[in-house]
């Protein structure tokens, strides 16, 4: 890895989750014919195809440690009170978020892009059907043999880079696997046939732009159950001898160097998370890291340390004491120690659209069966965030590096009351531990596109009249939430951060009068037309000057970081979400992210 670099002065936009229904959409596209083809033996002169660590089962692990970061944990110590200090100027900075890793995303977050493969294996609940049962495969997620005596007769399947417009690199590829055993390949590799491990040259075509889905499809039609395939590998072109000490795609890495801090929350599927228990979470070593417990949290410092910027970690809703502790220690242990820490518990636990406001309640109420639901979930919010700074803070010797938040919903100052006296009620916070700040997201457009919907203007508007609404809401609606919420943090003594924002003109949202939610979606998301309009806004040079008005919205009123979702997001028919619609978009086309370089350089000068 790079020396970490330091970056000062930065911010963030971005949230929500409308990605999960587009990945189910993915899952179920229909593959392409079984192919035919040669069967290729192995070059003479191939090289055995490096190991990878063993076969380590979830809860047994090792942690990966940087060669140029202490890998021994800092001795523990008690929580200490942190200070409620406003935000220095030189403290405001840009973050971004990051979306999950999936097969049919444009973020090329790997070299190896297998590691972005769809997993070989889903739940009874999630799975497709073209998915193995869990039942046959191992803790890493590899096929114990094929045919699977769980589901005779089908092959494991697997896609790569799929549905994303063909935008990801051109040239010859490494495959690599282990075992023994039949792997067929089709898509843009062309219909190619392995029988035997080793090492391979696989060229990709692909035809960025163009039509149809310009994936690849790998399936392993045979494998011995006393030596299953495993361990492959699908390597970019030019990385085959560093793809394991240098896992990031350069491209991905540079682009994101503007920000000071990167939000994991989608990338560790924080929404509607099961985990609960430090062996539940995805294994560094994973078949794929596409896992619906999210990365492998080795990636979080890995990646920090990478692009020298702060992350934000989520911590998921039913964790355990014994999973933040694992975690923190690990961060800790690992990450860059000029580095801080941003951390929320679960996400948006106000919003009754994700477990966590339900799991918040019930525990609140069970706490204290004297409170209405509402109390009771700001009630839990409050007591769980500081039992995990606390946590955090042992393994971390103080809150120093911490930067420590209660989540709360923009358009709703009143909630943020709620919430801070909760913090100040004994029954909760007994001890009166302080936290560093609230935070709530920014965004914009949500009301332009139903306004849009109510006005049954869906067929005649025009692009310019859709950005000059984008516009006004910014200057109004957004600009008046804002305040409110300023307002009460002021109060109380506690800066604001922004742990999304930017666009939101999600076209799925919508509600038709009198109408069912599919007569709602066929006339909107099924106007072509219209849909073309919102993504020639997302793309029109003006975006980039309403972006930078977010933003100088924002620090006037001395905030902290804002983290714009989402960094890299291939446009779907509901949403546009991304700063860039793919890794390596040419920059005079990508004007939201030319907003938020432009704003970092500004904010690199304060």
């Amino acid at each position: 890895m790079n020396a970490p670099r330091k970056i000062s002065a930065r911010y963030t936009i971005f949230g929500f989750t409308a990605a999960l229904a587009l990945l189910a959409q993915a899952c179920n596209l229909t593959p392409p014919a079984t192919p035919t083809a040669v069967i290729e033996a192995p070059p003479a002169t191939s090289a055995p195809a490096p190991s990878m660590t063993g076969t380590a089962t979830t809860a047994e692990l090792p942690t990966p440690k940087p060669t140029s970061l202490p890998a021994t944990t800092p001795p523990a110590t008690q929580l200490a009170p942190t200070t409620t200090t406003p935000f220095p100027a030189s403290s405001r900075s840009l973050g971004i978020n990051l979306d999950a890793v999936r097969h049919a995303s444009s973020q090329l977050l790997f070299v190896d892009l297998f590691k972005q493969s769809r997993p070989f294996a889903g739940s009874a609940e999630e799975l497709a059907d073209d998915q193995l049962p869990l039942a046959c495969v191992d803790g890493r997620g590899w096929p114990r043999q094929i045919p699977c005596p769980a589901a005779p007769g089908k092959p494991a399947t697997t896609y790569i880079a799929w549905n994303i417009g063909g935008y990801y690199p051109n040239g010859e590829y490494t495959l690599i696997f282990e075992g023994a055993g039949t792997i067929e390949l089709s898509g843009t590799t062309g219909e190619r046939i392995f029988t035997e491990a080793g090492r391979y040259s696989v060229s990709v075509n692909t035809d960025p732009g163009g039509a149809g889905i310009q994936g690849i499809m790998l399936r392993i039609t045979a494998s011995a159950p006393d030596d299953p395939i495993r361990d492959i590998h699908f390597v970019m072109p030019g990385y085959a001898d560093v793809f394991e000490s240098q896992p990031f795609y350069p491209p991905f890495v540079e682009r994101l160097r503007i920000f000071g801090v990167l939000r994991f929350m989608n990338a560790l599927r924080t929404n509607n998370s099961s985990v609960a228990e430090w062996a539940q979470r995805t294994p560094f070593d994973a078949a794929q890291q596409t896992w619906p417990t999210g990365l492998a949290l080795e990636y979080i410092y890995l990646l920090a340390n990478e692009v020298g910027a702060d992350p934000w970690i989520n911590i998921p809703e039913r964790a355990s004491d014994d999973y933040v502790r694992q975690l923190a220690r690990m961060l800790a242990a690992n990450l860059n120690p000029e580095r801080k820490v941003y951390i929320e518990y679960a996400n948006e636990v106000w919003n009754p659209g994700f477990s966590a406001a339900g799991y918040a309640a019930q525990q609140g109420q069970a706490l204290w069966p004297e409170m209405n639901e509402t109390a009771a979930r700001q009630g839990y919010t409050v007591r769980r965030s500081l039992e995990i700074f606390e946590i955090f803070a042992a393994e971390f010797g103080g809150a120093e590096r911490l930067v420590q938040l209660l989540p709360t919903h923009t358009a709703r100052a009143e909630y943020t009351e709620g919430l801070l006296q909760a913090l100040a009620d004994p029954r909760v916070n007994p001890s009166g531990a302080a936290v560093d700040a609230i935070t709530h997201s920014a965004y914009f457009g949500g009301r332009v596109i139903q306004e849009i919907v109510n006005e049954n203007r869906i067929n005649d508007i025009a692009t310019e009249e859709i950005l000059d609404r984008l516009q006004v809401e910014i200057e109004t609606t957004l600009a008046t939430f804002l305040s409110e919420q300023k307002a009460v943090a002021d109060r109380y003594g506690l800066p604001v951060v922004g742990y999304e924002g930017g666009q939101s003109m999600n076209a799925s949202k919508v509600k038709c009068a009198g109408m069912s939610s599919a007569a709602c979606n066929e006339l909107v998301l099924g106007n072509a037309a219209f849909i073309e309009k919102i993504r020639a806004a997302n793309r029109h040079p003006r975006m980039k000057e309403i972006y930078l008005e977010l933003y100088a919205l924002w620090a006037s009123g001395d905030r902290g970081v804002l983290a714009p979702y989402l960094y890299v997001y291939y446009p779907r028919t509901c949403c546009n979400w991304g700063a860039l619609e793919y890794a390596g978009q040419p920059l005079a086309d990508a004007p939201k992210y030319q907003a938020l370089r432009e704003a970092s350089l500004a904010a690199e000068t304060r």
